[in-house]
């Protein structure tokens, strides 16, 4: 089709409609003054949401697999500085120290929770997992991750392993903290049984609930924190470790220093375990109690539990950045 050819008419018309939009007025100044600031606020006001889904991109934990003997372990790496690995409870994962991992990164520490087998992404065999086993796998993610010796946090059953840890890889570890930490005086059976019972999911919620309260927290403590995040599979392989175990051979946790923080009414490991550790070991072994705290520990009293541990790290020279 033939483009129609512009006629004097066509042109002078065309230049009129220029004529009369270049003799538009302009916005009056403060018009003008506003629009242009409301786009300078709104370019500051993007800027600032980059910066701060920046910062939160920035506090989100690097995860990383780790091999391991037989074993792929999940590693949750969060912060600078000091690196502390915290071991988590019996038939529990590292989810229990989301908040606290957390807390002491915002503090300077570069803190290290892995997953033991069976739990989140960790895999590898349970069947006769022994102590050494345990221990090993720790031991892996602590050269993994390139931050040793390190201080070495184990919370409940978690401080079996961390002793362990530091009678079989001495030059790993430069400090323990223990949070309750039990192994060879045990509670009454009533409380064994309350621990058994809480991680048992065939029973009712309401029954679970009870024995979580009765095994792990302080009276009139919420145990709500608690009633998710158990593995009775990687429970029923700890416990089995623990029979066949001998608690001497890891005990004395290799000569390091240890910080024992103990629950004052914790019930699955009486205060007794750290009263013992204490007196055999007054030169290296600090206690302290934690008041009005279980066995949790870390959802009743994460705000002391915080200032301790900080305390005791960061100005430790035994242990380097």
């Amino acid at each position: 089709m033939t483009r129609p050819r512009a006629t004097p008419d066509m042109l002078s018309l065309a230049a009129m409609a220029t004529r009369r939009r270049s003799e538009r007025p302009s916005p009056p100044p403060v018009i003008s003054s506003y629009f242009r600031s409301f786009a300078a606020l709104a370019c500051l006001m993007a800027g600032s949401l980059s910066q701060s889904a920046a910062s939160a991109d920035a506090r989100q934990p690097e995860r990383v697999l780790i091999a391991a003997n037989q074993a792929e372990l999940e590693v949750f790496v969060e912060g600078r500085g000091k690196t502390i690995v915290m071991l988590p409870s019996w038939a529990r994962g590292a989810a229990d120290f989301d908040d606290m991992r957390a807390r002491l990164a915002k503090n300077g520490l570069r803190v290290i929770t892995p997953n033991p087998r069976g739990i989140g992404a960790s895999s590898g065999p349970l069947d006769n997992w022994a102590m050494d086993d345990q221990a090993g796998d720790v031991a892996a993610v602590i050269r993994a991750t390139g931050k040793g010796p390190v201080t070495l946090l184990g919370h409940a059953y978690g401080n079996r392993v961390a002793r362990a840890v530091a009678s079989r890889y001495p030059d790993l570890v430069c400090d323990l903290i223990l949070v309750a930490a039990g192994g060879r005086i045990a509670p009454p059976q009533d409380v064994l049984k309350a621990v058994s019972d809480g991680a048992d999911l065939r029973l009712p919620p309401a029954e679970r609930r009870e024995a979580i309260a009765k095994a792990h927290f302080a009276p009139g403590h919420d145990p709500g924190p608690w009633i998710g995040g158990w593995y009775p599979a990687v429970g029923m392989a700890q416990q089995a470790s623990v029979v066949r175990d001998n608690p001497s051979r890891w005990w004395d946790a290799g000569g390091r220093s240890i910080l024992v923080i103990q629950p004052r009414q914790d019930a699955a490991a009486p205060p007794e375990n750290a009263e013992l550790l204490k007196r055999e070991n007054p030169a290296r072994v600090d206690l302290i109690y934690l008041e009005n705290s279980g066995h949790a520990a870390f959802p009743e009293q994460p705000d002391e539990l915080e200032r301790l541990i900080t305390a005791r790290v960061k100005p430790n020279r035994r242990c380097k950045d």
